[in-house]
């Protein structure tokens, strides 16, 4: 599909319990949450925290407890503020982040690698959409 003019365009892929694939010839794109079902490593993710709030929290899971994934959530800044693989949660699937923030609205990169195979990520304190590219990140016009 060719876009026929420029815009922001949205893209439904529903599955059911089955995997479906979007490929894309360019890196500009944004996934639409707050709740997130991916398959497979991912590429970095750039997420925007919501205009206002004191820190961010996220909820990454991998399905089962033999579907483990490694997380990095990195800081404007360059900081690791999170790292680990689920395996480490107390239920060995399911890894709750926490971060302060120390700049507003700057966009945090989430790392999703070592998949086994499903994740869920749940977000909370920041726009309910992940993008490709901090540039195409999409927040509300102040």
């Amino acid at each position: 599909m060719l876009a026929p003019e420029d815009g922001v365009y949205g893209i439904a892929v529903t599955c059911g319990r089955g995997k479906g694939q979007l490929r894309l010839s360019n890196r500009y794109v944004c996934l639409a949450g707050p709740n997130l079902t991916l398959v497979g490593n991912q590429p970095p993710a750039y997420l925007a925290p919501n205009a206002g709030v004191a820190d961010i929290a996220l909820r990454v899971a991998g399905q089962g407890p033999g579907e483990h994934l490694q997380v990095t959530l990195t800081a404007p800044d360059g900081a690791v503020a999170f790292s680990g693989n689920s395996l480490e949660g107390e239920d060995h699937m399911t890894l709750d982040l926490r971060a302060e923030l120390a700049q507003e609205r700057a966009p945090w990169v989430l790392e999703l690698t070592a998949v086994v195979e499903d994740i869920s990520v749940d977000l909370h304190g920041c726009e309910p959409r992940l993008a490709t590219h901090p540039g195409r990140l999409l927040v509300p016009a102040d």
